[in-house]
């Protein structure tokens, strides 16, 4: 049993800090907290508690805004020429953002039949970082405001500034005409392009001003350089990848003109590929340079003209899991002040050991007290390469639709030659016919067949039930571990394997195997495998990657000649 005294805990600090860090870990998970906790922890936990209210936010917002960056052109937006086209979805991704990342040929990556459509997920995670960098107070994450959206420019789309700049003030005028359509409208028109309130979503006038130009990827000859702690520093990153930033000309909702003054001794040459008319204002500035000069003309914008507060200005769909006793309560997780009354509530009521927030609140704050990090407040770097990679040059996309319908029910990757059905969208119940709609497309295209079927991965599980299976499942079941980054793997010898097939997205599954076995082949589980980052320690309910395995699995291509990299289902970085 572990003491909630805290000066019995900092005494034996010496002989702690000379463990390494998996014995840290594995002493702070076989402790029992000792209670009642005194009341000077209580303050602690308390404190740590709000800090992770904060934090997870931060988190979950990162979940949401990697989808408008990653995945496929059915997911983001395109302009394949100087007009461009933008439905009304669209509206979703370009609201709330202070300007555009348009990302040129020459900077996206090669996929199937030698075609450029792949983002960097390595652009995406500097930019990430630094936008989180740059405001020490936190940033604004509500209502999928970010520093900018992404749009991929195709082969036929524009190739120079003057036609990028033409492109975007198109593409302001078709967003500000849908505006002005939906208002006074309540139908499925209205309601189509934004995920939550409307008043809470707008065209920025910083938007219409300034586009940034992505027009390479850079990389050092012989690949990114690995910092001492094995990872790729995304801050240097930013200092040497580039980017053109440019006035469009259209200044007149803002407080005062954009002026580049401040950053031509850091600009470099604009580039030979370009000529720029005289009447164009563009630099050429590292990425890191760029993000903190928008930040900066945001702020600006922003103190100039002050937004009122409401109760209502407040965006739910990133907030934590309400606390045990409260679930379905969203209510409880409008503040951090509700949020923690609420969880400390249920510790006092079920002990603090039985809900997940105070187990590891608990063990964070007194493994600090003893010069120790457990589960430390900080976002995972993206170049730890979170998650699963699958590499393979076979490998295909398909989007299943409702009848009737442009709108994408379902995404799936997949390679019939392998064995692998790759499933993106793993929030709500899903149907299985869409899993086994998008499963027949991807065999069509391969001229396979569909009792092919040896692994199906559900990429990015953010159902919150099935997180806390998940969860439950690590603390009150047997595993084993399995590959170099030792992911937990449950068997039918395993009570968390039977849990964990029946939460959502593992029985929605089961149903897709049971109900389409004329097509797939009688089917049953061999494995079970949650795949997270390396030396995955499932403390909390949190997102993590599930992948079910029928017998006969004989392995995914790996070879590293297999150059099509799904690490962008994650978009943890390079």
């Amino acid at each position: 049993m572990v003491s909630s005294d805290l000066n019995s805990e900092s005494q034996s600090a010496p002989e702690v800090l000379r463990r390494r860090e998996n014995e840290i870990n594995q002493f702070w998970r076989s402790v029992v907290t000792e209670e009642p906790i005194s009341d000077d922890l209580k303050t602690l936990v308390r404190a740590d508690l709000k800090e992770s209210w904060h934090f997870h936010r931060v988190n979950e917002f990162h979940g949401w805004i990697r989808l408008d960056w990653g995945g496929t052109d059915s997911g983001r937006l395109i302009l394949e020429d100087t007009v461009g086209r933008l439905p009304s979805i669209g509206l979703e991704y370009i609201f709330n953002k202070p300007t555009v990342f348009y990302i040129l040929q020459s900077a996206q990556y090669t996929g199937n039949g030698g075609h450029r459509y792949f983002i960097p997920g390595i652009v995406f995670a500097a930019t990430f970082q630094e936008w989180i960098r740059s405001d020490e107070a936190g940033p604004d994450v509500d209502f999928k405001h970010f520093i900018a959206n992404p749009i991929r420019v195709t082969p036929t789309g524009p190739a120079t500034v003057r036609g990028i700049i033409d492109a975007h003030r198109s593409l302001c005028t078709q967003a500000s005409d849908l505006s002005r359509q939906a208002e006074g409208r309540s139908d499925s028109f209205a309601k189509s392009f934004t995920i939550g309130r409307r008043e809470h979503y707008s065209l920025l006038p910083l938007y219409r001003a300034i586009v940034v130009i992505v027009d390479e990827n850079w990389e050092p000859p012989g690949g990114h350089d690995v910092e001492p702690d094995g990872l790729i520093s995304l801050h240097k990153v930013a200092q040497k990848q580039t980017v053109l930033i440019a006035r469009t000309g259209v200044e007149e909702d803002l407080s005062a003109p954009v002026s580049f003054e401040s950053l031509r001794e850091q600009s470099l040459p604009v580039g030979t590929p370009y000529t720029i008319p005289p009447d164009i204002d563009v630099v050429r500035i590292p990425l890191a340079v760029a993000v903190q000069f928008i930040v900066e003309l945001e702020k600006r914008e922003s103190l100039a003209y002050p937004k009122t507060r409401t109760e209502t200005s407040h965006d739910r769909f990133i907030d934590p899991i309400p606390p045990k006793e409260y679930e379905g309560n969203s209510e409880v997780c409008k503040s951090p002040e509700l949020w923690v009354n609420a969880t400390l509530a249920a510790a006092e009521k079920y002990g603090y050991d039985n809900v997940p927030e105070t187990w590891e609140s608990i063990r964070r704050v007194q493994a600090k007290l003893r010069g120790e990090d457990f589960r430390k407040l900080e976002h995972l770097p993206f170049s730890e390469g979170r998650g699963v990679t699958v590499q393979s040059d076979r490998m295909r996309y398909v989007d299943v639709s409702t009848h009737n319908s442009d709108d994408v029910a379902y995404q799936n990757y997949g390679d019939s030659n392998s064995g692998l059905l790759v499933c993106i969208d793993n929030d709500k119940e899903k149907s299985g016919v869409s899993k086994l709609a998008g499963w027949l497309a991807i065999v069509k295209q391969q001229q396979s067949t569909p009792s092919s079927l040896r692994t199906i991965l559900r990429s990015l599980v953010i159902n919150e039930a099935t997180q806390r299976v998940i969860w439950e499942a690590s603390r009150r079941s047997t595993f084993t571990r399995e590959g170099p980054d030792n992911h937990r793997q449950y068997t039918e010898d395993d009570e968390g394997f039977f849990a964990i097939l029946g939460s959502i997205n593992g029985a929605n599954t089961m149903r897709m195997l049971r109900d389409h076995h004329a097509a797939v082949g009688y089917r049953t589980v061999s494995r079970v495998m949650i795949i997270g980052k390396a030396n995955v320690n499932l403390d909390k309910p949190e997102s993590h990657d599930l992948v079910i395995r029928t017998p006969l699995f004989v392995g995914l291509p790996t070879s590293r000649e297999s150059q099509t990299d799904f690490r962008f289902l994650r978009w943890m970085g390079e």
